[in-house]
């Protein structure tokens, strides 16, 4: 038997969508995968959001306007259209799982489980607009908690019956039946799938009253209306709590593996001593092996990797490294193949499981040079701000290099970002890279604090240095001299003094 999770969302929900994966990737097993379901407008942010969870499949769709809950309860009817899985275990996106959960947790004698309460005991406003879905008496309200578990076949027989009932397809009476007072819409998705169950399939179920004692639920529902100020019930204070609750259910949830930041070590003969006399710099800094980076040195196709240095940095990091398969050489075209070409690599270390675990890559030229202790939890606190704006890179905004100006290519950048704008890969234009792909990039980036750039300054003073660093700058780029290198050696930690 194969078991997979099934939900719907939508943008003013990404945020308990994040926490709901963490959720199921530390407590849930036994599940083939996670069917998310989402506009296709929203498609770019929740492939951002389920990133990190390779359990995940994204699917579009395409919401007719106007319609968005009423199409959701219609979508959770619909399961069978998009899995093969013999069984479908519905979980919403202010859910959270809070204790380990099997799908064998929820079935009893081979049968998944199904709770109940009477109506006239429970109070809730389902039952008129049930029936008249149904056209049958319902009195048991079966929407009682998550999660709502049943096999592939119903789906089917429940939106056959319907139709035959009513003469019109399911979808046109999922999207316009009429509110029944007191139900404030026409149709409820899980309360229609049980009563359709207890009363067609009562035999393929094991059905608990939930007047009496009940196994735990694995799965703890918030409210996201409280959570979203385009909702008519935000409110700040109880979304605020909520996200802080969730924090802690979540935490671990990237256990025992942390995500990862790759730092991407480019270089050409050209200035690869100078990109080699960083990386011992890098490591020097660092007293103990950091987990939650890695350095992949990447290398034009006709320049030999530094293999000392790379072993050095074994020392601190894990260490990967990629030749660029393309053959382009000069400016821009050499600069333009090498960042193309890493960047389709990094898609294709994400979907093998190499990269699984990267959450963003840090784009770094030899004359990319940290300038504090702490630059790395620095940089790793950037990536958490720019995923909480849904953006796919940060770093130095300029004004210059096109209509919209552009990002300085020593950037944080999502792992997949070649995924998500394919268009992008393929370019060899007659410019650099990152303002060639800027009006691409501009609607998901963010504007960092963390680096500055100085192209092709020389002779920068100390005092410039430290007041740099003083407003946020921990890495400096496009100096020419070798004057940051000098005032980075002083401030940074060697070996000698570990």
């Amino acid at each position: 038997m194969t078991h997979d999770l099934f939900c719907v969302t939508y943008a003013p929900d990404a945020q308990w969508t994040q926490y709901m994966l963490r959720s199921v990737q530390k407590h849930c097993t036994g599940f083939r995968r996670l069917l998310l379901l989402c506009p296709r407008k929203d498609l770019h942010l929740f492939l951002v959001v389920s990133s990190p969870f390779p359990f995940v499949k994204v699917i579009p769709v395409d919401e007719p306007p106007g319609k968005g809950h009423a199409y959701q309860n219609f979508l959770k009817c619909c399961c069978d259209l998009y899995s093969d899985a013999d069984f479908f275990h519905h979980i919403d996106s202010d859910c959270a799982v809070i204790m380990p959960w099997n799908p064998s947790d929820y079935f009893t004698g081979g049968k998944p489980d199904l709770l109940y309460a009477k109506y006239s005991d429970c109070g809730t406003p389902w039952r008129n607009v049930t029936e008249n879905a149904l056209g049958f008496s319902c009195p048991y309200e079966t929407m009682r908690r998550f999660p709502f578990v049943y096999p592939r076949d119903l789906y089917r027989s429940m939106r056959e019956f319907i139709e035959q009932r009513i003469k019109r397809p399911f979808e046109w009476y999922a999207l316009t039946a009429p509110a029944i007072k007191p139900a404030f819409h026409g149709f409820s998705e899980f309360c229609a799938l049980g009563a359709y169950a207890m009363e067609k399939h009562a035999a393929n179920f094991a059905t608990y009253s939930t007047a009496n004692d009940l196994k735990p639920s694995p799965v703890l529902q918030f409210h996201s209306v409280c959570s979203h100020p385009s909702h008519a019930g935000y409110n700040k204070t109880e979304a605020d709590e909520s996200f802080a609750k969730l924090e802690t259910i979540t935490k671990g949830w990237d256990a025992p593996e942390p995500r990862r930041i790759v730092l991407a070590i480019q270089y050409w003969s050209g200035d690869r001593e100078a990109s080699m006399r960083n990386v011992r710099r890098i490591v020097d800094n660092e007293p103990a092996f950091r987990k939650d980076f890695e350095m992949c040195f990447v290398s034009r196709f006709d320049c030999e990797h530094d293999l000392e240095t790379i072993e050095y940095a074994k020392s601190r990091f894990r260490v990967s490294v990629h030749t660029s398969a393309r053959r382009g050489t000069g400016w821009p075209t050499g600069c333009n193949d090498l960042v193309g070409d890493l960047l389709q690599h990094s898609v294709g270390q994400v979907k093998n499981g190499e990269w699984a675990k990267v959450s963003a890559l840090f784009l770094m030229e030899g004359d990319c040079i940290p300038i504090h202790r702490e630059w790395l939890s620095r940089l790793s606190d950037e990536w958490s701000a720019t995923e909480r704006e849904w953006k796919w890179l940060s770093g130095k905004w300029h004004a210059t290099g096109g209509p919209v100006g552009h990002v300085n290519g020593n950037m944080l950048i999502h792992p997949m970002i070649a995924h998500f704008i394919p268009s992008i890969a393929g370019t060899r234009a007659n410019m650099a890279w990152d303002c060639a792909w800027a009006p691409a990039f501009k609607p998901h980036w963010r504007a960092g604090n963390f680096i500055e750039n100085l192209y092709q300054q020389t002779a920068i003073p100390r005092a410039t240095l430290e007041s740099l660093s003083a407003t946020g700058k921990v890495l400096i780029h496009g100096v020419i001299d070798l004057s940051v290198e000098k005032y980075a050696d002083e401030i940074l930690r060697t070996r000698s003094v570990q």
